[in-house]
């Protein structure tokens, strides 16, 4: 029996595996991970089974990086599109993509994984679909770019010193979906050329989606930090608290808020007096923004704990949400309108073809365990 491993690869029950997974899971508390939370938001408080039997020998190629097995006898088909068959490797490439794009640890939770195991094998369907499409009006992929797509698999795995073995299934698995995304892009594109709007058409989106053209309430803050590294002793932050304190009292003594910023914050708004600009909701973390929400402009915080040391916030400014005028976003409202009518109008095509074509999926490769 085969089963799938953490790194989306067939292996036998015994062991046999083709090497390291390549691809390592990220740790929670990895120093990567932290300095992208804090990119994102600066100021906040302080064995996986993927199993499915198929027959034994079945080889899964996984397009990067590459994991070898035994060359099946025959070829396991996961479902019939017509007169198309989408083979068992095809799908197992598919999952090990898509699981690698969408989730943090590169494979779904357990909870989610009959769903996933469904979702990609629709997707398959659909793909072949709107390929038999492309190619009955005479669309076709380009050979030189499929080529030199190839190509670039052959010399990432060359450089990587992949095993040379490789079954010439994969191959013929890889150019199929290269050719497959190229014909479905052409195909979206004739598509999309024949969504034109119209001005009442974008001024009735418009006034049908409020939502989308209201700009939500935003406030102006200034800042003044004392920076304490997270490492840093309990004394070090209790002195951060202490010194900001002393700074508030100066400050409702009458004490200039951007000259403080000037000379105790850490923060490099501190040139500018600590002004950080106009923030929308959820830019700052939930405690900062509770803290501000019963201001009024000019007032300021209690001394708040951040994650990179104690700081003051003052309110400068608070602007209500504002439904701009239908001049100032109309080019706005006219992407949003294509966008979503372009969408409206694949999904509508690929209703239609599926309707008119047998599908016939294998339900037992849909089924996890």
């Amino acid at each position: 029996m085969l089963f799938y491993d953490q790194c989306f690869r067939l292996v036998a029950v015994d062991g046999g595996r083709s090497g390291k997974c390549p691809t390592q899971t990220p740790s929670h508390d990895s120093p990567a991970r932290r300095r992208a939370i804090r990119r994102v938001r600066t100021f906040v408080p302080l064995r996986f089974t993927f199993a499915h039997s198929i027959a034994a020998g079945l080889l899964l190629a996984l397009s990067s990086p590459l994991a070898l097995a035994a060359p099946p006898s025959h070829i396991e088909a996961l479902a019939t599109v017509g007169e198309s068959v989408i083979t068992v490797q095809e799908y197992a490439m598919a999952l090990r993509s898509e699981a690698l794009r969408r989730f943090y640890h590169f494979r779904p939770p357990e909870k989610e994984m009959a769903a996933f195991y469904r979702e990609v094998a629709e997707q398959l369907v659909e793909r072949t679909l709107a390929t038999q499409e492309a190619k009955r009006r005479g669309l076709r992929a380009d050979p030189e770019s499929v080529e030199q797509q190839m190509r670039l698999v052959r010399a990432r795995l060359a450089k990587r010193n992949e095993p040379q073995h490789i079954d010439e299934q994969f191959w013929v698995a890889l150019r199929k979906q290269i050719e497959q995304k190229q014909l479905v892009g052409k195909l979206r594109e004739q598509e999309r050329a024949k969504i034109m709007p119209t001005a009442d058409r974008l001024r009735d989106y418009y006034r049908n989606n409020p939502e989308k053209f209201t700009e939500p309430e935003r406030v102006r803050v200034s800042l003044i930090l004392l920076r304490v590294s997270p490492s840093s002793p309990r004394t070090a932050w209790e002195a951060a608290r202490r010194e900001a304190q002393q700074l508030l009292e100066r400050l409702e003594k009458g004490a200039d808020f951007a000259e403080l910023a000037r000379l105790h914050s850490s923060d490099a708004s501190g040139a500018q007096g600590g002004d950080m600009g106009y923030v929308h909701k959820g830019m700052l973390s939930a405690d900062v923004e509770e803290a501000l929400a019963g201001k009024q402009p000019g007032e300021v915080t209690a001394p708040l704990t951040v994650l990179e040391g104690v700081a003051l916030f003052k309110l400068t400014d608070r602007q209500s949400a504002r439904l701009a005028t239908y001049e100032d976003v109309r080019e706005r409202a006219a992407e949003l309108w294509a966008s979503a009518e372009r969408e409206r109008a694949w999904q509508a095509l690929i209703a239609e073809l599926r309707s008119s074509t047998t599908v016939k999926i294998e339900e037992k490769y849909l089924t996890p365990g």
